[in-house]
């Protein structure tokens, strides 16, 4: 099941995320659409996969891993196919509305379901390999991407490697995803009998946590608030990244500088995951945003090629995690029964803001004159985080009202 979600993250954040740079140099370069208009359309995208993510919870669980999966990979094929023949901006557009569908059945939220029935003690282990695949769609995917339109051109080059990336997909999805573990004789986190635990989360309910309780909760405010504030200084920092650091290091050092920040990430993981079930997780996750604001105030300040290197491995190292901690810390603080329905309120609501971290941080930008102030008020912005998510850990009252 980790190994399943691993490749699907993989894939689906390499064409769905990283590749999305790729895909605006393309339709800019080659078919004359104006930057802003391309970049107004993948903010969209985010916006619309957001509602889809807080809207369409229910019917995920009632249809099962494998048929969701399956329609997000059909869905995510069809789209990169569809961005390969964009001759007008309207086309385009429609594509992105197609990989929105594919985005709500496959990322976090999705394989943070899936996985939910498999692990309970070891869920943050679990959750930390499998989204590290996140991490390694920049790594892996965004080359082959390049390299096949490089050979292939553009238009054949980015729908082979869709074709290819969807038909490992599907047989990842045939060959291992189940359910939940008794159908297959198993018992959650691999024990050799159940020890009395729910297995997972029930399917979105609601009756004891209406909507209403959950956004006046404390609680899920400090998630909700931190992380999504975490996101969208995270994601404007890596979408302008090659642009600010080229004047330092030149193209082919910045475009070395975004792959060592992505090894960082999936460095940062792996650490997170072993310490998930030794570490308070509410500190883990605010050791988390305050290496994320040392990282970008060392950016702000670093010249030199060996000291910006050094800041974008620290700011790295929070980039996979933020995608993780929130539901872990809700799987934790919250009902089993209410697992599925506050995570995704949460993960769309942090997708919504951090849709907008490139334009305010260009914004900025062009204010300022430059990148330093944008990345200032970033690092003031994740160490706000850092606060917000411990100052807002349940207490007395708190954790009663949670476990009844």
């Amino acid at each position: 099941m980790v190994a399943g979600c691993f490749v699907i993250a993989t894939v689906t954040w390499g064409l769905g995320f990283y590749g999305t740079g790729l895909y605006l140099a393309y339709l800019v370069g080659q078919r004359g659409f104006t930057t802003s208009a391309v970049s107004a359309g993948i903010t969209v995208y985010f916006w619309c996969s957001a509602v889809l993510i807080m809207s369409t919870g229910p019917w995920l669980d009632r249809a099962g891993p494998r048929r969701f999966t399956t329609l997000g990979t059909v869905a995510l094929v069809l789209s990169v196919a569809a961005i390969a023949r964009a001759d007008e901006l309207w086309k385009f557009y429609a594509a992105l509305a197609l990989m929105a569908v594919s985005w709500t059945t496959l990322t976090s939220s999705a394989i943070q379901t899936i996985l939910a029935p498999w692990f309970i003690r070891k869920r943050g282990l679990a959750l930390s390999i499998a989204l590290t695949g996140a991490s390694f769609g920049g790594i892996a995917v965004v080359p082959l991407l390049s390299t096949a339109t490089r050979f292939l051109g553009h238009r054949d080059g980015l729908t082979w490697t869709a074709l290819a990336l969807g038909a490992l997909m599907l047989l990842v999805i045939g060959r291992c995803f189940v359910r939940e573990p008794r159908l297959v004789g198993q018992h959650p986190d691999g024990d050799a009998r159940s020890e009395g635990v729910v297995a997972g989360p029930a399917a979105d309910g609601g009756g004891s946590w209406p909507l209403r309780r959950v956004l006046s909760s404390p609680v899920f405010l400090s998630i909700c608030v931190a992380f999504s504030v975490a996101l969208t200084v995270q994601v404007g920092f890596l979408t302008h990244q090659i642009s600010m650091l080229q004047p330092v290091l030149g193209a082919q050092g910045a475009a070395w500088a975004v792959g060592w920040t992505t090894v960082s990430a999936v460095v940062g993981r792996l650490i997170a995951g072993a310490l998930m079930d030794r570490v308070e997780r509410r500190t883990l996750a605010a050791l988390n945003f305050v290496s994320q604001a040392a990282g970008l105030a060392l950016v702000a300040e670093a010249r030199g090629a060996p000291r910006v290197l050094t800041a974008c491995v620290l700011a790295g190292l929070s980039v996979g995690n933020a995608i993780t901690f929130a539901g872990l810390l809700i799987q934790r603080e919250f009902p089993a029964s209410e697992f599925n329905r506050v995570n995704r309120l949460a993960v769309g609501i942090g997708q919504v803001c951090y849709a907008c971290g490139p334009l305010l941080f260009g914004f900025l930008r062009e204010q300022s004159g430059g990148y330093a102030l944008p990345l200032y008020l970033s690092a003031i912005a994740a160490a706000g985080s850092a606060v917000i998510v411990w100052v807002g850990r349940p207490r007395g009252n708190q954790l009663r009202q949670v476990a009844d």
